[in-house]
């Protein structure tokens, strides 16, 4: 059997008839999110006997697997074995292994970089009573869905351009959207009403604000601003601050493109559909006011060029150099 993520709650309102799990996806939030709800479906009314290992000790000794499964506990009958970081290569006799479970135990295989045409998978999906589970990045619909659900079962009142602030304001990661999601529980404690200055207070990454905050501080030379956007980015990922600023400009780009070849009015492209620069179009509209599409084009080249760097490069210098990319195009501004 398959599942998508979204599928998963509704499939464990019954007891857990199978037993063995594969989670793949690139989100390793919504994996863990995942293996916790079938943790506590397991063990409704029993004391939790979890155990972990990880892929590569398997690789190293693959009857180690079998003497986890074959062992039991003291306190009950129960019993969880999580493997991590399943690889792209299975060795046939820790296949035999999980096939042959001799207690029946919940065996739940990570395999967050796992890829479909690989072995593993391959041979994994062909065990019997195997459930996969999808758990890929959500798209925008999907988080939305996920936001709406989660603050409504927490009695919190929001409406249509709310959800859509929170969600234009969170990454793909399932785990971190729903630790910022708890941060706003915690905050409103009995009050049940979210507004966009507690959004903005409350959440600390804003997927398409900060960059749109850095190109604005950059392209009118913000000393102040660019120095707090810089702050903003220090714990984030190159590879994903790079993304992000490739997505912004992409924006600007495609507002110069249906001005100068479609003639729509560019005071229609901060207010047109999906709402995605509601809580933006200020920082927007000065941005797109002082550029042009050749100017937008150039930054563009100039980030493809940045993406490379990066990939080339080890990941211990990336932020370097994506702060140098930053304060150069910065100072080239102001000078």
């Amino acid at each position: 059997m398959k599942l998508s993520f979204q599928q998963i709650h509704g499939y464990l309102q019954d007891p857990l008839s199978k037993l063995v799990f594969l989670l793949i996806g690139d989100d390793a939030g919504q994996i863990i999110h995942a293996t916790n709800q079938l943790i506590d479906k397991y063990f409704a009314e029993n004391t939790y006997n979890i155990e972990r290992l990880d892929f590569s000790c398997l690789e190293k000794d693959s009857s180690f697997l079998s003497k986890m499964l074959r062992s039991r506990h003291l306190f009950g009958n129960k019993k969880a074995l999580i493997i991590k970081n399943i690889g792209n290569n299975i060795k046939k006799e820790v296949l035999k292994v999980i096939e042959d479970n001799p207690n029946n135990y919940l065996l739940v295989l990570q395999g967050d970089n796992l890829k479909k045409n690989c072995n593993t998978y391959k041979w994994i999906q062909n065990l019997k009573d195997l459930t996969i589970i999808n758990c890929y990045k959500l798209d925008y619909d999907a988080r939305n869905q996920f936001i709406e659900s989660f603050l409504r079962n927490h009695n919190i009142k929001l409406d249509k351009d709310i959800l859509c602030v929170i969600n234009n304001s969170l990454p793909d990661d399932l785990l971190i959207i729903q630790n910022e999601l708890d941060k706003l529980i915690i905050f409103l404690g009995k009050e049940k009403v979210l507004s966009i200055d507690i959004i903005r207070k409350i959440i600390s990454w804003s997927r398409d604000l900060i960059p749109m905050e850095l190109l604005h501080s950059i392209l009118l030379s913000h000393r102040e601003n660019f120095i707090k956007n810089l702050n903003k980015i220090e714990d984030h990922e190159p590879n994903t601050i790079v993304n992000l600023l490739q997505s912004s400009t992409n924006k600007l780009l495609l507002a110069k493109i249906r001005e100068e070849f479609l003639n729509i009015n560019p005071n229609f492209v901060t207010s047109m559909a999906p709402i995605v620069f509601f809580k933006e179009k200020k920082i927007f509209s000065e941005i797109y006011e002082t550029t042009t599409i050749e100017s937008i084009l150039k930054l563009s080249e100039e980030l493809i060029s940045l993406e490379r760097l990066i990939k080339a490069h080890d990941s211990t210098g990336n932020k370097l150099i994506i702060n140098q990319f930053l304060l150069e195009k910065f100072f080239s501004r102001s000078s």
